[in-house]
């Protein structure tokens, strides 16, 4: 609702539900100070041993020197393995095992490391380039020799043939591109939070694992492809489980 708009002006409800929204955010803001004052307050700068640590934005905070730091990455430790947390490309993650690393220091906000995520998805781009550099290698190399046509290919040398190439045209120009329009946008940050959520701690059979997709088998590819993208992250573990999947927390194995 726009707060400028004519008809909620000359609306008593609208007016009143315009300034509660306002003192809402009011509220979140100066809670979200408060919250940052509070968590910076007993650490001081590593690089100058100022204590007045200011929050700037998510995952970045500034002394009085002007020293510029992540307060996540410099005041706090991984439970598992009490290593220093990493940025990944949503949370962090511990430097040592990959597990998440739940941030003291984040009030509402998720974090974002741009130079991280552009370096994976330079790295993405790469693989691909080489997949398809291999593909084509490998078609070169199986690819059979010339065939001559003594004759020239005539659509009549086979009974029924041009007829049928007809009705297909046909039918194809009758449906149109519309049909294959998918107009419902794959979220996958959506589907990451939520199985992320579902698996922590616990081992769960993909088949048992929440819809959050009226269509069951657009829901289904989904989640697969969300997973993979998950276990590349570290963040959970897919092996064979029978005719299913067994999905679980990500734990690297330290041994050896």
């Amino acid at each position: 609702m726009k707060h400028n708009d004519p008809s909620a002006l000359a609306n008593p409800l609208l007016r009143g539900l315009a300034h509660a929204q306002q003192s809402l955010e009011a509220l979140t803001e100066r809670a979200r100070a408060f919250f940052y004052r509070v968590m910076l307050s007993p650490h001081h700068c590593p690089i100058c041993g100022a204590w007045e640590l200011t929050m700037l934005k998510s995952g970045q905070c500034r002394c009085t020197e002007g020293h510029v730091l992540d307060p996540t990455v410099a005041f706090q430790r991984s439970t598992c393995c009490g290593a220093v947390p990493v940025r990944r490309m949503c949370h962090y993650g511990c430097a040592v095992c990959g597990r998440v690393v739940p941030s003291r220091f984040l009030f509402s906000e998720r974090i974002h490391d741009a130079p991280y995520f552009r370096e994976r998805m330079q790295a993405c781009r790469e693989r691909k380039q080489r997949r398809l550099a291999a593909w084509r290698e490998a078609l070169a190399r199986g690819r059979s020799e010339w065939l001559l046509f003594d004759d020239t290919p005539s659509l009549g040398s086979i009974p029924g043939l041009e007829e049928a190439l007809n009705t297909f045209v046909k039918e194809g120009e009758r449906a149109g591109e519309d049909r294959w329009r998918d107009e419902d946008a794959f979220d996958m940050q959506r589907y990451w939070e939520v199985l992320r959520d579902y698996v922590l701690g616990v081992s769960v059979r993909f088949s048992a694992m929440p819809a959050l997709d009226s269509d069951s088998r657009r829901d289904r590819a989904r989640r697969f492809i969300t997973l993979i993208h998950m276990e590349h992250e570290q963040v959970v573990r897919v092996t064979p489980h029978g005719d299913d999947l067994l999905v679980e927390e990500y734990e690297a194995d330290l041994e050896g």
